[in-house]
């Protein structure tokens, strides 16, 4: 069995307790700049930095040898909560979009047609997991109906209909509840 290869741009170390960041320079044909990014981190440690975007460094609070000891920095489980728990939308953000800017930049950019394909999970009679956002009746829950639809290839059948705003129905035998998609994450 081979042993998976990773992205790593920059290097992390601990000084006295604090994760220190030394950010290097990223090009992959298409966007390029100086960050840090860590597959191995996102994909094993979900609380270590994975991912400083360009602008996420501190200029004065730099060491002799390019650590920085403060920058805006994320976590897979910070970029998962930016993601609404939707894990195949962090995933695509982490490996796919960031490689420059913020990640809340690259989520502002999208439009809602975008979006919708990370929520192709939601469809009639489908089981979902409701994050209750109250705290009280999170649980497995069966789609009812939804005001979108999307087609045999997962596309959003017509555009404009898909929103994280839109009502959703969901139900079990002895309840139901209106929620966003926001809200719902598959089935694991």
């Amino acid at each position: 069995m081979s042993k998976k290869e990773y992205l790593k741009v920059g290097e992390a170390k601990i000084v006295n307790g604090e994760v220190c960041i030394k950010p290097d320079y990223f090009d992959d044909g298409l966007t390029h700049g100086t960050i840090f990014k860590d597959e191995e981190a996102y994909d094993n440690d979900w609380d270590a930095v994975c991912y400083v975007p360009e602008y996420g460094f501190e200029k004065e609070n730099i060491d002799n040898e390019g650590f920085f000891q403060e920058f805006d920095g994320y976590t897979h489980n910070d970029l998962l909560e930016l993601c609404m728990g939707n894990r195949e939308w962090c995933d695509y953000l982490f490996h796919d979009q960031c490689k420059w800017a913020y990640p809340s930049t690259y989520i502002e950019n999208e439009d809602d047609d975008d979006t919708a394909y990370f929520y192709r999970f939601i469809k009639p009679d489908a089981k979902v997991w409701w994050n209750d956002p109250a705290g009280e009746t999170s649980g497995e829950y069966t789609v009812w109906g939804a005001p979108f639809e999307f087609d045999e290839h997962d596309e959003l059948v017509e555009s404009g209909t898909f929103g994280l705003d839109v009502v959703v129905m969901i139900g079990t035998d002895n309840s139901e509840a209106e929620v966003t998609p926001s809200e719902l994450t598959p089935i694991y």
